[in-house]
């Protein structure tokens, strides 16, 4: 997957739906990938730009890019 098909992707995810990202592609993607903080910071963008939020899944190494469900305000996100 590149960058661009990601953000693809992300556009046309339907609300509440999830994409799973593992580690070794988000180094891809964002390097140098988790835990960079300017890798994790451009993830955002992308994120944010598509209406999805973030949630990182250390135990099972993994970066879900989740579309938010339109009227739900979640916290801090």
């Amino acid at each position: 997957m590149t960058p661009h098909e990601l953000e693809a992707t992300l556009h046309d995810l339907p609300a509440g739906q999830a994409v799973h990202v593992p580690y070794d592609l988000f180094s891809e993607l964002f390097p140098p990938g988790e835990p960079d903080s300017e890798a994790r910071q451009r993830a955002l963008q992308l994120a944010m730009a598509n209406d999805c939020f973030i949630e990182n899944r250390t135990q099972k190494q993994e970066i879900l890019f989740v579309k938010k469900q339109s009227g739900l305000r979640l916290y801090g996100r």
